[in-house]
């Protein structure tokens, strides 16, 4: 069930020009507005995990409209977050939001940039086919620091409670196997770093211990919520040209961004009025990349202003699955506007 109100929720037809974060977090709730009025009824607990109002440290708003605003913050898959000589916009933190999807599924991005304080090619980067394919099935760490977790406390098979220290010598790290075994099972693993050591609760010691764990209802829901926000925050960066041209603007501004974000366009499109049909990634073999690749391959079509390649093409080229292939020839891509 949580796989299929993820997929639909991602899958919503509003690819307008989205990319500053108050954009993001108005797409996602007219995401679920339109899903409610598709399926003629609420869910409640995704309503629920919808949207709180102020934005918080990641992992302690439990929102989807977080996670959309977030991404945008915080690189906790690869964590370019990172300044860079001269660079006082952290313009890294979004450079995994591109996917030239010509060039093949994990082909990393390179970038021409002409910023203020540096000109010339940087990268490469992981593009945001493999960064959302992380958030969905796992395959990175993550790290929660004693601001955000003064002490975990976990279960493990065996029913022994444990504490999770922070700073004992580093951070509190957990990964998990993927996103629906998360939501489902509230099951994660806890990692080894150096001298890392828990407070077993049950048994009043200090010990290691590398497995499993369980986690609370309300953990779980600050971790899922929020990441199921970051990937709906990359499909919709997929949906403007720039992002699927590789056409770093991070410094520089790009028409579409500007034109929508700045003069608030987007605005007058709602669930009320996108029309009468969505993306249905259940066609496909693939779901998640049948999402991301049409939606590029649609924004592909058209040019962007950033300094690396602003001109669009209608190549269906990289790996497209055969329902994609076939999708894209029906809406017929030489003729779209």
């Amino acid at each position: 069930m949580f796989k299929t109100i993820l997929l639909l929720l991602i899958s919503i037809n509003m690819a307008i020009f989205a990319h500053q974060q108050h954009v993001h977090q108005y797409f996602s709730i007219e995401g679920y507005y339109y899903l409610k009025s598709y399926l003629n009824g609420d869910i409640p607990e995704m309503l629920a995990h919808l949207d709180n109002g102020s934005v918080g440290a990641s992992w302690t708003n439990g929102t989807i409209t977080a996670g959309a605003w977030l991404e945008d913050e915080y690189d906790p898959v690869y964590g370019y977050d990172q300044f860079v000589p001269g660079d006082f916009e952290h313009v890294l933190r979004s450079i995994t939001h591109f996917w030239v999807a010509d060039k093949g599924d994990d082909t990393e991005n390179t970038f021409d940039v002409s910023w203020s304080f540096f000109t010339g090619r940087i990268g490469p980067y992981p593009n945001s086919y493999t960064k959302i394919k992380k958030y969905a099935y796992g395959g990175y760490i993550l790290h929660f620091n004693s601001t955000i977790l003064p002490y975990l406390v976990v279960t493990i098979p065996n029913g022994n409670k444990l504490r999770l220290i922070p700073n004992t010598p580093g951070d509190v790290a957990l990964y998990y196997n993927n996103l629906s075994d998360l939501y489902k099972n509230k099951r994660m693993h806890t990692i080894l770093l150096g001298s890392y050591k828990m407070y077993n609760e049950t048994k009043h010691r200090y010990e290691y211990y590398d497995g499993p764990v369980y986690i609370s209802s309300e953990f779980r829901d600050d971790i899922v919520w929020e990441i199921l926000g970051r990937m709906a925050h990359l499909i919709q960066d997929l949906s403007v040209p720039a992002h699927a041209h590789g056409d770093e603007h991070g410094l520089q501004h790009d028409q579409y961004e500007d034109w929508v974000a700045g003069n608030g366009e987007y605005n007058y499109w709602n669930h009320q009025n996108i029309g009468g049909s969505f993306l249905n990634p259940y066609v496909s073999s693939n779901p998640l990349h049948y999402l991301m690749y049409t939606t590029q391959q649609i924004a592909d079509h058209f040019g962007s202003s950033g300094p690396y390649e602003g001109v669009g093409n209608n190549n269906i080229s990289g790996d497209p699955l055969p329902e994609e292939i076939v999708f894209l020839n029906n809406i017929g891509l030489s003729s779209r506007s």
